[in-house]
């Protein structure tokens, strides 16, 4: 059964995706239940407890069904790796019928927010955490792949494997040259450029809700969080596609096999410190009582400072009179686009277009 590493690797992140949504709704802001504004004490009234009682619920049912039917799929056919990936579609949908419900539940409730800001947009320049050796190391890491790679090169076989299948084996083959050798460090390097953009961009772009007092600091340190998650996320995207280059010193066979699982079965360990960093990096993130002092001088809550209704089903914000191009997140942790800005796009582009280019680039090359 372990030789069915993808399909292990599908079913293994079911729990792990529960546990995330159980968790969301402590990673908003007080005066935010279900992406609508609230005061900041609806959370511990009678009406709020029941609808996250209700949420949680419809999440658990739906996870439970999730690692249930993929525990199965694993014992039964473990090769249907389709089946489990439709069955992990089938919990996200899940968990966008349970948050659509809860927040449904809470419109009724919605209170406008208090437009008065303390500050605008953030365009000076501010360091990314960890220094610049901290964020130089996804890129060490990956140039050290290099190195080993180069080093090794007559040991490399006259042809690279360029892909495995669901069981962890080789299915398709390149000539050797050392583009179709380095092609992984390459996809590496510019996802983790990709992310160095959006956590300058972030850094540059986003606004504050609070700068002063308790809330402001509160809120500095939710900020950091989302540039530790981004750091640790390049530091695992650099760790696995470093290994993945690597496996062309891999003889084939069983070791190369186990080399493919151990690497995938990393991605999910890699998803599990990142949660980590998120539990102490970001809590507690919000101060209620703080924010009810603030509250009180306007007589509304604060939230965010934005209208709901520039919250398109409460997960997309669209604000053409927003000068930011990041907003925080209503529901979770991290930032939105403000879809409303031709920055954002542009942005947007170069996340998901720069890893794709030279993935084709490598692709069309080779």
């Amino acid at each position: 059964m372990t030789e069915h590493v993808a399909g292990l690797l599908i079913a293994m992140h079911t729990p792990l995706i529960g546990i995330v949504f159980w968790m969301t709704p402590s990673w908003s802001r007080p005066e935010h239940f279900f992406g609508v504004t609230v005061p900041a004490d609806f959370r511990d009234g009678a009406l709020a407890r029941d609808i996250l009682e209700r949420f949680r619920r419809r999440v658990l049912i739906a996870s439970v069904i999730a690692v249930t039917a993929s525990a199965l799929t694993v014992v039964w056919r473990p090769e249907a790796v389709l089946l489990l990936a439709v069955i992990l579609f089938a919990q996200l949908g899940g968990f966008q019928w349970a948050f659509f419900t809860a927040r449904r539940a809470t419109l009724p409730f919605s209170l406008a927010p208090t437009s008065v800001r303390q500050a605008v947009v953030i365009r000076q320049r501010e360091k990314l955490p960890g220094g610049l050796g901290l964020q130089l190391l996804p890129f060490v890491i990956l140039g050290v792949a290099a190195v080993v790679l180069a080093l090794g090169w007559e040991r490399i076989p006259e042809t690279l494997v360029t892909h495995w299948n669901a069981r962890g084996e080789a299915d398709s083959w390149a000539e050797k040259s050392p583009l179709m050798a380095a092609a992984p460090l390459l996809v590496g390097a510019a996802l983790c450029v990709a992310m160095v953009i959006l956590g300058h961009g972030i850094s540059r772009w986003s606004r504050r809700v609070s700068v002063e007092g308790e809330a402001g600091r509160l809120e500095a340190r939710r900020h950091r969080a989302t540039l530790y998650v981004l750091l640790a996320s390049q530091i695992v995207i650099a760790v696995l596609f470093a290994l993945i280059s690597l496996m062309a010193l891999v003889p084939a066979g069983a070791g190369s096999k186990a080399a493919v699982g151990a690497i995938l079965f990393l991605s999910m360990g890699g998803s599990v410190v990142i949660l980590v960093v998120v539990g102490i990096k970001a809590f507690p993130s919000t101060n209620v009582k703080a924010r009810a002092d603030e509250a009180a001088v306007s007589g509304r809550p604060i939230g965010d400072r934005t209208p709901d209704a520039c919250w398109k089903l409460g997960m997309f914000y669209f604000n053409p009179d927003d000068p930011a191009l990041f907003i925080e997140k209503r529901f979770g942790f991290g930032y939105d686009f403000n879809f409303a800005r031709p920055g954002a796009w542009a942005v947007l582009g170069m996340l998901v277009g720069l890893p794709l280019a030279m993935a084709l680039l490598v692709a069309w090359t080779g």
